[in-house]
């Protein structure tokens, strides 16, 4: 199953969290909000990141 939240270092100090429900219009479900949360501690973790971007 892919994952519903992705994480990813853009570069430059940014993150970027990827909500991919377009079906539901992005809404969080439980799954999605674990695998949010998730993504923000894997974000909170890189002392490189400096800025998220929530798309």
């Amino acid at each position: 199953m892919e994952p519903l939240v992705r994480f990813e270092d853009a570069g430059s100090g940014v993150g970027l969290i990827e909500i991919c429900r377009p079906e539901a219009h992005n809404a969080l479900n439980r799954i999605a909000q674990d695998e949010f949360s998730a993504a923000l501690a894997q974000a909170g973790e890189d002392p490189s990141i400096r800025c998220l971007v929530v798309a």
